[in-house]
């Protein structure tokens, strides 16, 4: 249940994120199914992202907004496991800001 402080998430906003959330998870998955898979990309993959659905739940308030996601999108150092891992992590800024821009 929403607060009567939270407003509507913006659709625009709402499917970026979705699409964001959605190329990290596929991302984990495909990582995670290599044995060799070193546990850190997924914990540091997993802990940039678990506060985007209570940002979403609670927007408009505490800050919860465009800028607050993209930090936490942002928490994922793709760059910092680019050479570590067979398959390239994603830049889930990258990918945010251009579902963003497609959909304006």
């Amino acid at each position: 249940m929403m607060s009567s402080d939270t407003q509507p998430v913006p659709d625009v906003v709402m499917d970026a994120a979705l699409y964001t959330l959605y190329h990290a998870m596929v991302y984990c998955r495909n990582y995670s199914g290599d044995t060799g898979a070193s546990q850190d990309v997924v914990y540091d993959l997993m802990d940039a992202l678990h506060e985007v659905p209570q940002i979403l739940r609670h927007w408009g308030t505490s800050n919860n907004n465009v800028e607050k996601l993209k930090q936490y999108f942002g928490c994922f150092q793709h760059e910092r496991w680019t050479d570590k891992t067979l398959l390239p992590p994603p830049d889930l800024v990258r990918i945010f800001e251009k579902a963003l821009s497609s959909q304006e």
